[in-house]
């Protein structure tokens, strides 16, 4: 499979070519064929989001820059002998007001390519003229922001949030047409409203650092959306339900930092900035405290009771020891990248680590250019290699290969009879 992976320290690209089952940790291990390091301009221009665009049928990297730099990219050569870095197809400049204004989204809709910065500056570029290298349009949203999505079906709808600035549904574009230069315009379709006071009848607060619209039924002016916050909860929403969420949940104790679709519908792989990276479904009920209601105590027999609510973590990708800052989805494989330099593969079925590649880098972005199960190791034999791994290190641990090796042999030939004995 081909990865790519963004390299915060460098502002460089890393690409890997590798088989499912590699593991560089690992000298037994399948290795890369490839790790190539390219573009890199520096920490003063580091990638800050990355993703993959087609454009007449033709596949480029387009990436965003610390400081308001925008690129286009030619996707590197598979050749180990090529050592040119990618060519620069496009490249745009002015979609953050400063270096401190940092790029929080990078969106391909249709034929445009879609920035949003940290201080709500949006910038849209047409990619269908690749020789002009101006600015299509420009907008201003209320920031701070922190998550800018859009929609995965209707063109023109985003939803946007940040800290304390709670989810709002926005339309930038009529869908029925192309939109020329001149019609795009913010409209506030839909805004929600922050939960109910806790227990001490204080405010809880704000903070959304992703968002993710649920695919369902297509709703005239109705949507499904998911939230996750700085304060570790995940939120569900549902327009047609009122502007507080439906649900909300605290999956991580940690703030959350990335969340991402799955192959189910009703389930998304979120991370937060202590390595952990979980499997939340919408649709499952869990069991929570209610807390007693606001301004009342526990002495006037006012105690909190359990309720269901929906949502509930169904399973954990277990791996990674630093923040898992960027997933990426190519079922059935999803790809982490974080602060420990390791590019991690999962699969999403059953959530085990089917590759495992260092970068040298601490990643802010990855992306699964290409993904076969097709080599996929099987269950059985990595359970193989794995005692071989053991095997390995009992014999270093007693000190002698031959004797060790033998006298575990023997062991395991007495408890086999006695199995047999007892049959």
């Amino acid at each position: 499979m081909k990865v790519l992976a963004s390299a915060e320290e460098s502002g460089a690209i890393k690409f890997a070519v590798f088989p499912l089952g590699t593991d560089t940790s690992k000298q037994t291990s399948p290795q890369p064929s490839i790790i190539k390091t390219f573009n890199a301009e520096g920490r003063d221009k580091a990638v800050q989001q990355m993703i993959m665009v087609t454009v007449d049928h033709r596949k480029y990297i387009a990436v965003a820059r610390k400081g308001g730099y925008v690129q286009l990219l030619n996707l590197p050569s598979t050749d180990v002998a090529d050592t040119e870095g990618a060519e620069i197809v496009c490249d745009w400049f002015g979609c953050a007001n400063s270096t401190a204004d940092a790029i929080v989204s990078l969106l391909c809709v249709g034929k445009l390519l879609i920035t949003c910065s940290s201080e709500g500056l949006i910038c849209i570029y047409d990619l269908s003229n690749l020789k002009s290298k101006e600015t299509y349009a420009k907008l201003n949203v209320t920031g701070p922001v922190s998550a800018f999505v859009n929609h995965y079906q209707t063109s023109g709808i985003f939803a946007v949030g940040g800290k304390e600035r709670d989810l709002e549904i926005i339309k930038l574009w009529e869908e029925t047409k192309e939109p020329s230069a001149t019609e795009f315009s913010i409209k506030s379709l839909w805004k929600a409203k922050n939960v109910k006071n806790n227990s001490l009848d204080l405010r809880v607060p704000v903070w959304i650092t992703g968002i993710q619209f649920l695919k369902e039924t297509i709703r005239e002016n109705a949507w499904s959306i998911l939230t996750v916050t700085r304060y570790g909860q995940v939120r569900l929403y549902d327009t047609v339900h009122g502007r507080r969420p439906v649900s909300s949940n605290e999956a991580s104790k940690h703030p959350i930092s990335s969340i991402a679709e799955s192959n189910d519908s009703n389930q998304v792989i979120i991370s937060d900035t202590h390595s952990t990276t979980l499997l939340f479904d919408t649709e499952l009920k869990s069991t929570t405290l209610a807390f007693r209601p606001a301004g009342s105590c526990a002495r006037n027999g006012a105690e909190g009771k359990h309720a269901e609510v929906k949502g509930k973590l169904v399973g954990k990708f277990a791996g990674a020891t630093g923040a898992v800052q960027n997933n990426e989805i190519e079922q059935p494989l999803v790809a982490a990248g974080g602060l420990d330099r390791y590019v991690r593969v999962f699969d999403l079925k059953t959530r085990e680590c089917v590759s495992k590649i260092y970068m040298g880098t601490e990643i802010t972005a990855v992306w699964i250019i290409e993904g076969n199960e097709n080599d996929k190791p099987s269950l059985k034999k990595r359970k193989k290699d794995a005692e071989a791994d053991d095997e390995e290190l009992w014999e270093a641990l007693e000190g002698g290969v031959d004797g060790g090796a033998t006298e575990r042999k023997v062991k395991k030939a007495k408890a086999s009879k006695k199995v047999t004995k007892e049959e």
